[in-house]
């Protein structure tokens, strides 16, 4: 596309755009609403595109035309008052806007494009439905009822109108009209008419009123019908687009006639594609098209898709003209200087075209360039404007040409140039003298076709020298007649452009005058050198001896002026002229001032701190009155003893007749001392800028330094001059409101200054002018800017331009307030993209400004959009606090706020969730935002000032930052910090100061952020926990790496996923909070350096913002030194620098409570910036106050009666309380007690670990007070204290209270404990109590902390518990008071009746059920026997009436078919056990497995669940566990059990109440006492809650936004309350275990006889067992009468365990079985019965058998039952082969059919067979070994580079083959032979060989070297190498 206005120079008077379209042309079809019906109000009719793109819309609705500037979101003007349903309106090229206003008022008005009123300029009697003004201002209405155009011309007063088109009457002739609507003017002043009614477009040719029909209804060319057109323009063709209003549609014309545009489905509506009848259109300069959709009340915007012409256009270079590409060349005008701008554009289809660039300083020319002195930094800045609305990505690059010579050659950069931003800074002296151009390319990425170039010229020139006669340039010095004079300006002047003078390139003349006498002597007007013999008679020589004088070089670069040459008395001025032997028009002059005297002075020398502030002028130094001078002197004499130093004020007036300057004593220096002027008494001497400011009308000024030494005076002085500011210029600013979206015209013209003007800057601020920043800097006196949000409530920004000129002169100018309101719908516009839409951020606004690059758009609206972002941050936090969330949990109190603890509702779960999104949404936005940041070059001061403010914005809410961009920031502000500190002493102290402001903040900020999830003060982000657990891109091969080590997030043995993750975050935290406090301590150091260098004694700088306090102080040595002699290590004449910072939160540290601290560090550093040390004792400590977040949150006071009960006057009770003060850390304790009764007094006594007595006969106390009336505080509290070092040691302290009776109150007298610590943080971040007492007067919102050194320091906080006071429980102990306790209670003790009642009932069936049983068929005969257990499962229904039968097979023998069975009793009922003993003809062997089934013949239960069954053999005492767990069903009626390899545990006796239930049978822990403990457990745990019942209480308050938290109704859970449950429960379990253990273990009280030895009788009554030779296992029991005393136990502990307690104990047990016990027999249900201390047939005196068996049958199933259970089978056997099918394919499709080409590549790859020297199947010794190892196996061991030595990245874990990955760590180890067992017995052998296996391997840990000593020293890496270790799976 190509503007009109680079065809013809008339064009350039059209205010609107003339685009050139080609014939193939087209739109994006789906449109983007640029504004809707809540901008522009309803049925939009006109909209107007100025060639600037600012866009004008008629707001009919509201009466308002309202403007879009360069891109705006929202509108940034308006235009109302007195108009009346603006139908059209037209803006001319000088911005004034013709309005239509002829509904009512009947008249069209102007609008001034400044001006907020209007004047009328055509008088109608209707509306003007379209207006035109043509290019001789000429006026067109075109009025819609009167059916006719009307026009007036603007330059005469007749208000006459005249026809232009139209009769004035309905009709459809040429000439007539019906209801004509838009009109447009061409260059030939024909006039173009939408005629409404008539369906067509009409042309009147100039001076015609016969109209020419040219579409529609009519014409010759009836390619396109019209229906109701309403708008018309033209392009730079002169083809027509039209409105076509009831066809909802676009049309347009080219070669080929009329066709659709837009909106060409045929249907109207409000989808993008789609419009609803459209008014009017326009056109952008980029030929994108914008449509005034009046049916859907909205503008549309149409996106220019394609416009390829296929034509080449000649240029002003036509040999750059490339093929098929053209080279397009545009002039832009900026600030009244032509820039040549070449842009080269691919013809194709595209949406995207080359962007603009202007650059600033304004271009130049080869013949005329832009000069600047080498010893200047100076930098071009760019503006660029990107033309593509798909693609913002750009590349920039500034290349450098010398044109000094014909041929211009592109020179060797220094490496200080960065090149590639898109601003270029040149550092000074960095480029030699001459002429430059320099240019910026910037090519659009992935299309290199798409570029731009624009260039400036430039000429390094020279800066000249600076002439000193004596070193510094001192104005004036003392002398004594007798002694030699020495000038050296070879030596002492300054080359700026050097760093060193090269004194043989000039040529020196010396003169001298008197001075105040006579000029320096001449003759005819020559000056007479010294070395000049003539004489003036006017003006006499200064040496009485002429020849007093010489030269020490033939160069004459040095003069001495010899003694007894100069008279004493006198003041004698010498001058230096220097001129360049090359160079004659290089010329520099310098002065001094010489005071003789007849003592002999030492030689002072005076000159500026900052050297480069001090610029020559004359016989004076330049000096801005603006900045405060800093000043030192020297003594280069014999300095030994100086007596004193002074210093002296001047004001000086000049007497112009003998070229003489009269200095006056300024007599007010003791009033302003350390006020204004800073070291009178020192060899450093400051004076603020107050001085000047207050003395306007004085411009010389003279400081003088006098020595005093013993025998001498000497003296000397610095003279200056003052530069004046620039003067007679003003500043304005248009418009005075508008949104943050907005631009504003800063216009400072007609600013002078004699040293040019150097720039301009512009700060804002609020309300506080301390706290203004910077907007803007610019080169150019007219410049644009988007402001700052306004004040919360006025909205006012208040601006001031600061104007300064090359010696940094400055001139403040307040401009007007203006009122800046939030743009919010492009803020939501930018929010919405960045979530939801990043393909669209490309066409949002604010990312196309921020492409650009530029620091001051970049700054200016990132700064704002930071504003309202923390104004939204502000207000969600508030609405969250406002919905139960806690203020300490979601946000960081900067050091301004006040208490905003929320109101005590309890948490609304969803607000929550909101806030944490819309806390997301922030984040992420910030981060995106920060991209633009980190791009920016660091140019000068400004730059910093505007980086760093913009930094502190961004970071300003603490809770939206992201880890990623935590590092940038910390990053940027370092390099920041990096490049103030190396410019500090080029720029005045001002700048430094503000600097410093803004970058102490941007340290704080990151600080605070990155230790608040550490801290739990708020919450990690979700992108950091998605990062944290997302593969990394740049994982190393080494699979060390980080990210790929589970053991460094595992907790302990815990590798579960969720832990993982949640430490995973964790240690990402903590290692970017390690980095970023390091690089923020360097920052501060490197701000303390830069700021020391402006402080003198006595001067300090405060820097005082809402997130940081920072105070900086100098002092002298002494200052210190009296109050720590024995610390400080210091000379004399040191000074010193005090340093203290508060910043709102302490660093984290995992073992104390500083989550609510803030962070305060104090610093003494030396002269060289290095800490000191300082050590004082506890007698003499320092005192600091650490405050506390102030929205901590203090739980209420517990009540408790202190009344003692005991009648006994002297033997008063105490109310004790125990609290537990074990922490790693010293603490302290504050007691806060209130009384309800003012008028009592109280006893208050302690004791540490021990319960406190104190009566008439007991004093055993470590502590006590009287709390009496007459101490209560203002808050009526009595308060008490105990320090740090008074609780060291100690776990626990117990205190007591009482109220005192009246007469003790007489005698003695005419509830809360805060726990409270003071930390100090260590150099690995890591807090220590070493050195502090916590002070007396700490309280809830801040600590009193006593040290003995200086460092960080934070404060810890705790609530702890309280206990229970008994005498207040019983003194309101009533029913009326305690209803639900009373119930609750009764209840318990009716449902323990009840359960003890069932308990007695079954412990009676149990005993029934006991008892060893015979099997029916032993036969007499057998001599063996087993004793055989049965347990029955407890499944519904496990039991079985059926007979069942089994076989058991052993190694030798086997059984013949046995039978369980019991004449006495039911067997194998549910959860039964069942004994049996079963007799053997002979040992069966080892056994097998048994074959068991039952026959279906039991009624109503045939099935039976089998759990196991023991088999022991009674003669070796050896028991098999056959282990079962299946159903014997109707179907399934055997099965075969083998044996189990490990005992099997059952846990129904585990569980306390299920086993009240379920418990086993043979058990001495009966069910009664069983249910007795519980319901005492339940009752503990009643009680044991009660002492946390208002911590829980406070946590479901205040803790509510725990992540872990959960809600559900009025049901609410915390993880405070979870961890409260635990401890409850670990007390409970306590007392639960000692209970239950001992009613376990209760002996008999007579001796019973074991089932299984009543039975062994029963068979064989002559059995004889010898109860002495039984082995018995000890057991602890205790005697029966215990019982007794478990019993009394039971009613005095109360508690619960019913969910938690018990089923943690039965797993902890089972597992601990599991893997520690896996052999273990110790089943105790099972012992019952087995009796393991019983060995009875070992005892056996007599063999007797008697039982006869009988053959036992089993019952046959019938025919039917066969074939019924034959089916079941089937099913079965289908089932398992279904299940075996799956199996298979599942195993064998996952199968890698190139595993065993992998494991055979891995084994040749490592193997190495291919190699001569590194085979590993080869290897014979361990040299070949090592040789493998280390040349083949550890090499390909990790991903090395590729074959074209680029690195392995992403390849972590990979072996050097790029394909094959390590699971696990290869670990090599070496296994050695214990060194006994390797004996030399002869020096023959040196070596020795001995098998080795796992019991002679060597474990011992060696030295390096095998040795057991260390013979040097190595590095960890390779002592670990010599330590034994076990093998890592």
């Amino acid at each position: 596309m190509k503007s009109q206005n680079e065809d013809h120079d008339y064009y350039r008077t059209f205010s609107y755009n003339l685009p050139k379209f080609c014939s193939n042309v087209s739109w994006n079809l789906n449109a983007i609403t640029f504004t809707n019906i809540s901008t522009v109000g309803a049925y939009p009719t006109a909209i107007f595109i100025n060639t600037n793109n600012t866009i004008y819309v008629a707001n009919r609705a509201n009466n308002k035309i309202q403007i879009w500037f360069n891109n705006s979101i929202a509108p940034t003007q308006t235009i109302y008052g007195g108009l009346s349903q603006p139908y059209s309106f037209f803006v001319t090229t000088n911005g004034d806007i013709y309005v239509d206003n002829g509904a009512l008022n009947h008249r069209v008005d102007k609008w001034t494009s400044n001006g907020n009123a209007s004047v009328p300029v055509m008088n109608v009697n209707t509306s003007c439905y379209g207006l035109f003004v043509d290019t001789t201002d000429t006026l067109y209405c075109s009025m819609y009822n009167f059916h006719q155009v009307v026009k007036r011309w603007l330059n005469d007063n007749s208000s006459t109108l005249t026809t232009a088109a139209g009769t004035g009457t309905a009709g459809n002739t040429s000439s007539m009209l019906h209801n004509p609507c838009g009109i447009y003017v061409n260059a030939n002043f024909d006039l173009y008419v939408a005629d409404y009614f008539n369906n067509r477009i009409q042309l009147f040719q100039s001076g015609q009123l016969n109209a020419i029909t040219v579409a529609g209804t009519g014409s010759l060319n009836t390619t396109i019908a019209l229906n109701e057109p309403t708008g018309i323009v033209l392009d730079a063709d002169s083809y027509l687009f039209i409105a076509d209003y009831l066809n909802n549609r676009i049309v347009g014309s080219d070669l080929n006639g009329f066709r659709c545009l837009v909106g060409c489905s045929g249907l109207s509506g409000s989808a993008s594609n789609q419009l609803l009848c459209p008014a009017s259109l326009g056109f952008d300069s980029y030929g994108n098209m914008f449509v005034s959709d009046l049916g859907n009340s909205r503008i549309q915007k149409f996106i220019l898709s394609t416009n390829s012409c296929n034509e080449i256009t000649s240029t002003v270079n036509p040999t750059t003209t490339e093929n098929p590409k053209v080279q397009i060349t545009s002039t832009q005008k900026v600030n009244s200087t032509e820039q040549l701008t070449t842009s080269k554009t691919l013809i194709t289809n595209q949406t995207c075209f080359s962007p603009r660039i202007t650059l600033i300083p304004s271009t130049s020319t080869l013949s005329s360039p832009i000069q600047f002195r080498r010893s200047q930094d100076f930098y071009i800045v760019s503006l660029i404007e990107l033309n593509c609305n798909n693609l913002i990505s750009i590349i920039t690059h500034w290349t450098i040409k010398n044109c000094t010579s014909i041929f211009s050659n592109q020179i060797q950069l220094d490496s200080t140039i960065i090149t590639t931003s898109t601003e270029l800074y040149i550092p000074a002296r960095t480029l030699v003298y001459g002429l430059y151009e320099l240019k910026l390319i910037v090519t659009m990425v992935n299309m290199s076709s798409l570029t731009s170039t624009s260039s400036v010229y430039v000429q390094i020139t020279p800066s000249g020298i600076t002439a000193n006669l004596i070193q510094y340039g001192t104005s004036m010095i003392t002398r004594g007649s007798q002694q030699d004079l020495q000038f050296d300006p070879g030596t002492y002047s300054i080359d700026r452009d050097n760093n060193v003078l090269n004194a043989t390139n000039w040529i020196y003349e010396y003169y001298c005058r008197i001075y105040g006498l006579y000029m320096f002597p001449n003759l005819q007007g020559s000056l007479l050198s010294i070395e000049d013999l003539r004489n003036d008679s006017s003006n006499p020589s200064c040496l009485s001896n002429r020849t007093g004088w010489k030269f020490s070089n033939s160069i004459k670069s040095s003069l001495t002026i010899l003694s007894g040459s100069l008279q004493s008395n006198r003041t004698y001025q010498f001058m230096v002229y220097m001129e360049n032997r090359r160079n004659s028009s290089l010329q520099a002059t310098g002065y001094v001032l010489v005071k003789v005297e007849d003592t002999h002075p030492q030689m002072i020398l005076i000159s500026c701190v900052i050297w480069t502030l001090c610029i020559p002028n004359l016989e004076f130094q330049l000096l801005n009155p603006t900045t405060q001078v800093a000043l030192f002197s020297i003594c280069t004499g014999n300095c030994t003893i100086i007596q004193n130093i002074t210093w002296n004020i001047y004001y000086g007036t000049m007497n112009s007749s003998s070229n003489y300057t009269k200095w006056i004593l300024f007599n007010q220096t003791s009033s302003y001392e350390n006020i204004w002027f800073f070291g009178m008494n020192t060899s450093n001497f400051t004076t603020t800028n107050q001085l000047f400011l207050s003395n306007p009308q004085i411009n010389l000024w003279r400081f003088e330094v006098i020595y005093t030494f013993p025998s001498e005076i000497s003296s000397s002085s610095l003279n200056f001059i003052i530069n004046q500011p620039p003067v007679n210029g003003s500043c304005s600013i248009t418009p005075l409101r508008g949104t943050t979206s907005s631009l504003f015209d800063i216009s400072c013209p007609n600013w002078f200054d004699e040293d040019d003007i150097k720039d301009y800057s512009i700060y804002s601020w609020t309300n506080n002018l301390s706290e203004q920043t910077i907007i803007a800097y610019s080169l150019v006196s007219t410049f644009q800017v988007r402001l700052p949000l306004g004040d919360d409530q006025t909205s006012l920004v208040h601006l001031t331009v600061y104007i300064r000129d090359t010696l940094d002169c400055i001139t403040k100018f307040n401009l007007s307030s203006v009122t800046v309101t939030s743009d919010s719908i492009g803020i939501t516009s930018l929010l919405n993209d960045i979530q939801n839409s990043p393909n669209q951020l490309t066409t949002n606004p604010i990312i196309q400004l921020l492409a650009s690059g530029n620091q001051n758009i970049i700054g200016q609206v990132i700064t704002s959009i930071s504003q309202q972002f923390n104004r939204m941050n502000n207000k969600n936090i508030d609405q969250a606090i406002s919905n139960g969330v806690p203020s300490t949990s979601i946000s960081i109190s900067s050091l301004e706020d006040q208490n905003i603890q929320g109101s005590s509702i309890l948490l609304n779960k969803s607000a929550l969730i909101e806030f944490n999104n819309k806390l997301n949404m922030y984040a992420n936005t910030r981060e995106y935002l920060m991209q633009f940041i980190t791009k920016l070059v660091i140019t000068n001061s400004y730059s910093i000032q505007l980086q760093s403010s913009l930094l502190a914005q961004l970071t300003k809410a603490t809770n939206q930052l992201t880890r990623t961009t935590l590092k940038s920031v910390s990053d940027k502000c370092y390099q920041l910090a990096i490049m103030l500190n190396s410019i500090k002493t080029n720029i005045p102290y001002e700048d430094v100061q503000s600097a410093a402001t803004q970058l102490i903040q941007c340290a704080a900020n990151p600080l605070s952020a990155v230790n608040g999830p550490l801290q739990q003060r708020i919450s990690i982000l979700d992108s950091d926990s998605t990062q944290a657990t997302t593969f990394p891109s740049d994982c190393d091969t080494d699979l060390d790496f980080a990210w790929s080590n589970l053991n460094l997030f595992a907790d302990g043995n815990d590798f579960s996923w969720g832990t993982i993750q949640k430490n995973r975050n964790i240690y990402y935290q903590k290692q970017l909070a390690n980095q970023i406090t390091n690089q923020m301590n360097d920052l501060k150091s490197l701000l303390t350096s830069s700021l020391n260098i402006y402080l003198n004694i006595g001067q300090n700088i405060l820097i005082n913002t809402s997130q940081v306090f920072m105070s900086l102080e100098t002092k002298t040595n002494e200052f210190l030194s009296n109050k720590f002699p024995q610390s400080l290590n210091l000379t004399n004449n040191s000074k010193i620098s005090i340093r203290s910072l508060i910043e709102p939160l302490a660093s984290y540290d995992n073992t104390t409570y500083t989550n609510l601290s803030r962070l305060v560090t104090f610093s003494i550093l030396d002269e060289n910036e290095n800490e000191v040390s300082i050590q004082t004792n506890m007698s003499h400590p320092i005192e600091i106050i650490i405050p506390r977040d102030p929205n901590i949150i203090i739980p209420p006071m517990i009540l408790q009666n202190v009344t003692s009960m005991n009648s006994t006057p002297h033997n008063q009770l105490f109310d004790l309380h125990y609290l537990n003060i074990t922490s790693s850390l010293s603490i302290s304790i504050h007691f806060e007690i209130q009384s309800l009764n003012i008028s009592l007094a109280y006893l208050f006594i302690y004791k540490f670990d021990q319960l406190p007595q104190l009566n008439t006969s007991i004093n055993s106390i470590d502590g006590w007070t009287l709390f009496c009336p007459l101490n209560l505080s203002n808050e009526t509290l009595y308060k008490y204290f105990i320090d740090n070092q008074q609780t060291f040691d100690h776990q626990s302290i117990i205190y007591g209270l009482r109220e005192l009776n009246s007469t003790e109150m007489i005698n003695t007298c005419s509830n809360t404990s805060i726990n409270s610590a003071v930390i100090i943080l260590i150099k690995n971040n890591q807090w220590k109590s070493d050195g502090l007492t916590v002070g007396p007067l700490t309280n809830h919102y801040e600590t009193q902390c006593f040290s003995t050194h200086l460092t960080s320091f934070a404060g810890g906080f705790i609530i702890l518990s309280e206990s229970i006071n008994w005498n207040y429980v019983f003194a309101n102990a009533d029913f009326m008071k305690n209803k639900t306790i009373y119930l609750t209670v009764n209840c318990v003790s009716v449902i323990y009746i009840i359960l003890i009642m069932y308990a007695r009932f079954k412990d009676k069936k149990d005993i029934e059920k006991l008892g060893v049983t015979p099997l029916p068929d032993n036969h007499q005969s057998d001599q063996y026997f087993y004793q055989i257990i049965v347990f029955t499962g407890q499944r519904q229904n496990a039991g079985t009436n059926s007979n069942v039968h089994f076989i058991v097979y052993g190694d030798n023998d086997e059984t013949h078919i046995r039978t369980l069975a019991d004449s006495q009793r039911k067997i194998l009922q549910r959860v039964g056990i069942d004994s049996f003993i079963m007799a053997v003809p002979e040992p069966l062997g080892l056994l097998n497995c048994i074959h068991i089934w039952h026959d279906n013949t039991g009624k109503g239960s045939s099935s039976w669940f089998l759990q196991y069954i023991i088999i022991r053999d009674l003669q070796t005492m050896e028991k098999l566990y056959f282990i079962c767990q299946r159903w014997f069903a109707v179907e399934k009626i055997k099965r075969i059990l083998f044996v189990a390899g490990e005992a099997y545990h059952s846990v129904s006796d585990g569980h306390l109440w299920f086993s009240i239930f379920s418990r086993p049978l043979s058990n001495q822990f009966t069910r009664v006492q069983r249910c007795t403990c519980c319901f005492v457990l339940f009752f503990i745990s009643m009680f044991l809650n009660i002492m946390y019942y208002d911590l829980s209480a406070a946590a479901k308050t205040n803790n509510s936004t725990n992540t872990a938290s959960l809600s559900f109704g009025s049901f609410y859970l915390n993880s405070q309350q979870v961890i409260i449950g635990i401890v409850v429960e670990l007390f409970a379990l306590i007392s639960s275990l000692l209970l239950v253990q001992l009613f376990r273990r209760l002996q008999s009280r007579k001796k019973q006889i074991s089932p299984l030895h009543q039975t062994l009788y029963k068979i064989r009554p002559d059995l004889n067992i010898n109860e002495e030779k039984i082995k018995k296992k000890f057991s602890l029991s205790f005697p029966w009468w215990c019982i007794f005393i478990a019993y009394g136990l039971c009613i005095i502990l109360v508690g619960l365990s019913i969910f938690l307690t018990q089923p943690l104990k039965i797993i902890g047990l089972t597992i601990f079985f599991a893997f520690f016990c896996q052999n273990s027999y110790d089943d105790k249900e099972a012992n019952e019965y087995l009796n393991n201390h019983e060995e009875y047939l070992h005892l056996v005196k007599k063999k007797s058998l008697f039982t006869y068996r009988q053959p036992i049958r089993v019952n046959r199933l019938n025919e039917s039952e066969i074939n019924s259970a034959r089916n079941e089978r089937l099913k079965e056997l289908l089932l398992y082969l279904c299940f075996i099918t799956v199996l298979y394919i599942i195993i064998y499709s996952n199968r890698d059919l190139n595993s065993f080409l992998q494991v055979n590549h891995s084994r040749k790859f490592f193997f190495n067979s291919r190699q001569i020297n590194c085979d590993y199947t080869k290897i014979t010794t361990i040299y070949d070994y090592w040789n493998w190892s280390e040349n083949n196996f550890i090499t390909n061991i990790r991903a090395q580079q590729w074959y074209n030595n680029d690195p392995p990245r992403n390849l972590s874990g990979f072996i050097n083959d790029k394909s094959n990955r390590l699971i696990g760590w290869a670990t090599m180890r070496q296994l050695r032979v214990k060194s006994i067992l390797c004996q030399v017995q002869n020096e023959i052998t040196s070596t020795c060989q001995y098998d080795y296996n796992f019991h002679n391997e060597d474990k011992y840990s060696y030295k390096p070297g095998w040795k057991n000593s260390i013979i040097q020293n190595y590095s960890s890496s390779i002592s670990q190498s010599f330590q034994y270790s076990t093998v890592k799976i």
